[in-house]
């Protein structure tokens, strides 16, 4: 048996199943430990489970099973216990399915210290990696899964925990097998053929040789799942998934006599296996938000059971964010209108699907979004695959074909990038771990598709504009400056480093003389981003287009700069530079394109005003209106992972999602809290400075809500916290 379901099985263990996980202790114990005793007894065992066998009747080491959480309170417990029923065990051996590691470190240095007594913990990992080792230790294994987690495997148990958003079992369950059957690696198979056969095993999940389904069921089960279909056409593509798998020596089996098919035993295994991995990327889920939970309700961090509670309503509320990205994707490839996942939308899903938690719908939104932006490495491959498959189930709600419509969408092209786009490429230059830099992995897998990236010179001119205000925030001191911190300048501060040293940073992307010819430059070396103009486009496009466009964004930017905190002048080259970009686009596309995603030119933006672009331009020019050329980092992503290109890239590195809200909005009190940190700790190493800054930051930060960003008087508590803490 695999690893998954024994896991799996270890991680659902309550204090209830004690006596289960006494039984399977024992088992894997004893060929390590030949002489061992067990002594559980419902009279009393002395403080032990077990004793290792002494000629002199006075044992030295002790057993201690327990199914516990808060396994330090009972080794602390059972310590004190021995001290005084059996003085002479001077080594504890206590064993979990928990997992605890390194964890347990300091308790062991504490109790050799304290007491002189030896402590050794077998923890979950101790059984997973000898579950095979012997056929006692994989029989014993078996029985757990069989017992505790086989249940959970079969339809009726998977449909109550996969997928709520979704109404129908038989969608639940649809929906599982797209994920089950979703690989990290991209290969040239057909989208169509893998999600039909994906669907077709979802019908089989609980079939077997005394079991099993008529094709008849088969086909009707699949008109329900793909019920837009041409029935001739969905009919046939079922006949050809069932004739691929059950071919001699397939996952399927054909029963002739019957007319039915049902899962081979082989199949069936795989299947359960499978789906216990899927559970414990659940279970790694529900542990990343209710981490994303923290800071946002003093109430739900002070109560783990709360937190767990709500934790689980976040699932769901993130699992419909989810569907809603998906059903947005389909959407967007069909009518050429592309989508971003931002606080205020997840905050809006959430609202209008009846979220009840005890969090705000924006502290959920923030919650989630915190999860999407930096999950764990189990949770990051379980969330990419459920991202694909609700991508896929969509998909097959619109049309059976889902490789017909997908190739659809470009394969090769030209993109612009916005301003929005460039600032977090230059901000991720300060992050260390790779798996966090969105926007870079993002258009390193653009590359290497063989996209070709630009930029205008008004958004290098408007990137140099930004540098220059952070140059200044870095020259003044931090008492000095008004408002939020500017972004590049803010991820500087966060990541922990001296504001002091910013301006000498900064001189690796440009210098003083020539400034945005080194910011080209820059983005050119570092990214494969080159200068291509489209302002003679723009200039010579028709009239009526500019001016709807113009239109658009004069009041974009009239509503931002409404306290005339920017000159007019300012706000004029501004709009230039995105009617430029947006009409410019527009002018290149004037070879025509089937399909509104197969344009090759496109404008990459954050901009919600750009959002807005294809309504706006329907209601100024009808009919004649141009489709938008919008496009949005997580449209982008998501084309990468499923789209023609999907084979030309490394698909594992892509983003879950894209935002910049943990940058945006930093305010200036944060700048001398890390000013303060750095003097207390001077004369420390520049590492250890760093990482105190950092971690003070990220409490801080952890503490704002959503409505709570930049709120002088909360900041300035959780400020005085932190000084009252170092």
């Amino acid at each position: 048996m695999a690893a998954a379901r024994f896991k799996l099985a270890l991680e659902q263990i309550e204090s209830s199943d004690w006596r289960l996980f006494e039984t399977l202790a024992a088992e894997f114990l004893v060929s390590d430990y030949p002489m061992l005793r067990t002594t559980a007894s419902p009279s009393g065992d002395g403080g032990r489970d077990g004793e290792l066998f002494s000629v002199d009747g006075f044992p030295d080491v002790g057993f201690q099973y327990s199914v516990v959480a808060d396994w330090s309170a009972k080794i602390k417990k059972t310590q004190k216990r021995l001290k005084d029923t059996f003085p002479l065990i001077k080594r504890i051996i206590f064993v979990s399915p928990r997992v605890i590691g390194a964890s347990g470190d300091s308790l062991k240095t504490e109790l050799w210290d304290d007491h002189q007594v030896l402590l050794d913990i077998l923890d979950q990992s101790y059984f997973l990696e000898r579950e095979l080792t012997n056929t006692q230790r994989a029989a014993a294994a078996e029985e757990l899964a069989t017992r505790l987690v086989d249940p959970l495997l079969r339809a009726r148990g998977v449909v109550s925990s996969v997928a709520q958003p979704l109404t129908g079992e038989e969608g639940r369950m649809a929906l599982l097998h797209l994920t089950l059957d979703t690989r990290d690696g991209a290969n040239d198979r057909s989208l169509t053929k893998s999600c039909f056969e994906s669907l077709v095993l979802s019908i089989l999940h609980d079939s077997d040789a005394e079991n099993v389904r008529s094709t008849d069921t088969i086909h009707a089960e699949m008109g329900k799942l793909v019920p837009h279909g041409a029935p001739r056409q969905v009919k046939d593509l079922t006949e050809s998934a069932l004739r691929r798998l059950s071919v001699k020596g397939g996952p399927v089996k054909f029963n002739r006599k019957e007319d039915a098919y049902s899962l081979a035993f082989s199949e069936a295994t795989r299947i359960r296996e499978q789906t216990a991995d899927y559970l414990l990327g659940e279970s790694s889920l529900l542990k990343d938000l209710a981490a994303g939970i923290f800071g946002l309700k003093a109430a739900l961090d002070q109560s783990t059971e709360r937190t767990a509670a709500e934790a689980g309503k976040l699932k769901d509320g993130l699992e419909l964010v989810l569907m809603k990205r998906g059903e947005a994707f389909a959407a967007a490839v069909n009518e050429g209108e592309s989508f971003q996942l931002d606080n205020s939308q997840v905050s809006a899903d959430l609202t209008e699907h009846g979220y009840e938690g005890v969090l705000h719908p924006n502290e959920a939104a923030t919650a989630i979004l915190r999860v999407l932006d930096g999950p764990s490495e189990e949770s990051r491959t379980h969330l990419r695959r459920m991202i694909d498959a609700y991508t896929l189930f969509a998909f097959l709600k619109l049309t059976p074909d889902v490789q017909k419509t997908m190739f659809k969408v470009f394969a090769d092209g030209d993109i612009w990038l916005d301003t929005t786009a460039i600032l977090p490429l230059l901000g991720e230059l300060l992050v260390t771990d790779p798996t966090e830099r969105h926007y870079t992995n993002l258009f390193a897998a653009a590359k290497a598709a063989g996209l070709n990236l630009y930029v205008t010179d008004g958004v290098v001119e408007e990137i140099n504009s930004h540098l220059h205000k952070c140059a200044g925030f870095a020259s003044r001191r931090s008492s000095e400056t008004n408002g939020a911190l500017p972004f590049v300048f803010a991820t500087f501060v966060l990541s922990g480093k001296d504001p002091a040293l910013f301006n000498s940073w900064l001189e690796e992307i440009r210098g003083d003389s020539r400034p945005e010819d080194d910011v080209r430059a820059f983005l050119k070396y570092h990214f494969g981003i080159e200068r291509r103009s489209l302002k003679e486009l723009a200039d010579n496009a028709d009239t009526t287009l500019r001016g709807a466009v113009q239109e658009l964004w004069n009041e974009a930017h009239d509503r931002r700069r409404a306290d005339g905190s920017i000159d007019p002048g300012t706000v004029s080259r501004l709009v230039a530079h995105d009617v430029e970009n947006t009409v410019g686009v527009i002018e290149v596309r004037k070879q025509s394109s089937d399909s509104p995603m197969g344009y090759r030119a496109w404008w990459l933006t954050l901009d919600k005003t750009a959002m807005r672009l294809k309504q706006h331009l329907r209601e100024h020019l009808g009919d004649d209106a141009p489709a938008s050329p919008i496009l949005s980092p997580d449209f982008l992503s998501q084309i990468l992972r499923l789209g023609p290109l999907r084979t030309e890239v490394e698909t594992t590195t892509l983003p879950l999602a894209t935002q910049i809200a943990r940058f945006e909005g930093v305010p200036k009190e944060l700048l001398r809290l890390a000013e303060e940190i750095r003097a207390k700790y001077a004369g420390m190493s520049e590492f250890r400075i760093q990482r105190e800054v950092r971690d003070a930051l990220d409490s801080v930060r952890s503490h704002q809500g959503p409505e709570a960003q930049g709120g002088s008087k909360l900041m300035e508590q959780r400020i005085h916290q932190q000084l009252t803490l170092q």
